[in-house]
C-alpha cells in the first residue's frame, strides 16, 4: 500500500490555467506547516494551492503578494483557507 499524505502542494511562479500536474510539488501530512514549507523553500514560487488529497477541493490557497530578488529576505505571503460547503 501506498504511504499517501494527505494535503498535494501545487505550485508555480505565474498562475494560469490548466496546469495541471505539471505544477505539483509534493505531498505535506500537516496543513499547520505548509506556510512555512512554502515561504522557506528556495524554489521561485509566487503562488500555492493546497488539495486535500482524499476528496480533491482546494482547502488552501497562497499567494506571494510582495517578491524580492533576494530570496534571503523571504517573501511575504498572503494565505487563504477556504471553507468547502458539504
Amino acid at each position: 500500500m501506498i504511504d499517501k499524505k494527505k494535503y498535494m502542494i501545487f505550485s508555480g511562479i505565474e498562475f494560469y490555467p490548466k496546469g495541471g500536474i505539471k505544477d505539483f510539488y509534493g505531498y505535506i501530512s500537516n496543513l499547520d506547516d505548509i506556510e512555512k514549507e512554502i515561504e522557506d523553500s528556495d524554489e521561485d514560487f509566487h503562488w500555492c494551492h493546497i488539495v486535500d488529497s482524499k476528496n480533491l477541493e482546494i482547502v488552501k490557497i497562497g499567494m506571494e503578494y510582495e517578491f524580492y530578488s533576494d530570496r534571503k529576505n523571504h517573501s511575504k505571503w498572503k494565505w487563504e483557507t477556504i471553507k468547502n460547503e458539504v
